[in-house]
């Protein structure tokens, strides 16, 4: 049985990296959206040849940096 490689991180060292469908099911986000973030450069990537990868950190740091604190919240 073969395994699709854009289900695996891809691991270069000690840097893990998602594709965009996996970034996409790690977050619950769809793929349109994660590709919109790549295009429009709100979240780094990193390009090897052409394959675009994501480091999760990053997607981290922008779901962090938008999330805002709930009402009534100190």
């Amino acid at each position: 049985m073969a395994t699709s490689s854009a289900s695996l991180p891809t691991v270069f060292g000690d840097v893990l990296l998602w594709d965009v469908p996996a970034a996409a099911a790690h977050t619950g986000l769809t793929e349109r959206y994660i590709r919109r973030l790549i295009a429009e450069r709100r979240i780094p990537t990193v390009k090897l040849g052409r394959l675009v990868r994501i480091r999760p950190d990053d997607l981290a740091a922008l779901i962090e940096q938008n999330t805002r604190p709930a009402r009534g919240a100190a």
